[in-house]
């Protein structure tokens, strides 16, 4: 129990954006809908990292490896922390949410609304945004060590953006692509 609360102390700024993300999706597309699509994508992100972060693993992100510097303080599955994970849901419905509005629709009109052209344009819009984001906060991440966020991953081959590899923004585009495919498949009749 203590690790739970160590957790959520030591990363709230993680699930303070959870929760809002998880309030937004839930107030547009029901709160078990909500939480489903929260858990696929937590599902998704997990499995993408955890093959790149793999030994020899490089897909979809190129490798890199966690530091085990904060097992002790929160939450680990297998070699990666709990929190990591989490963040691609509320980042998804930021995107999706901005870019629906841009389109004057409403982010669940823009999800689930029929299959057009510019649904299609929404969707890789919305895509383009999540990868975009990405571009501020893996540099930013990866010096963690320099603010509060601490050490806590590293790529062993650098890479040509602060650091980063393109191939980790390949990796962002493939993960927002299936988190918005697995976001369309009905969960529930009601939904």
């Amino acid at each position: 129990m203590h690790l739970l609360v160590g957790t959520i102390l030591f990363r709230w700024y993680v699930f303070l954006f959870w929760g809002v993300g998880l309030w937004i999706l839930g107030r547009q597309m029901g709160w078990r809908g909500a939480f489903v699509r929260f858990v696929e994508a937590y599902a998704i992100a997990y499995g993408c990292e955890y093959l790149s972060s793999i030994p020899g693993g490089w897909f979809p992100f190129g490798h890199y490896t966690y530091l085990p510097t904060t097992r002790m303080k929160e939450i680990w599955i297998g070699h990666l922390p709990l929190m990591d994970s989490l963040s691609f849901a509320f980042l998804m419905v930021a995107s999706l949410g901005t870019m629906a509005l841009f389109h004057g629709c409403s982010l669940k009109e823009g999800l689930l609304g029929p299959l057009t052209p510019a649904r299609l344009y929404l969707w890789g819009q919305a895509v383009a945004a999540f990868v975009l984001i990405d571009v501020v906060i893996d540099p930013a991440s990866l010096r963690g060590g320099r603010w509060f966020l601490g050490q806590i991953y590293y790529y062993p081959g650098g890479g040509i953006y602060f650091g980063v590899p393109l191939a980790n923004f390949a990796g962002w585009f493939v993960v927002g692509v299936l988190i918005v495919a697995s976001w369309r498949i009905p969960i529930f009749p009601s939904l």
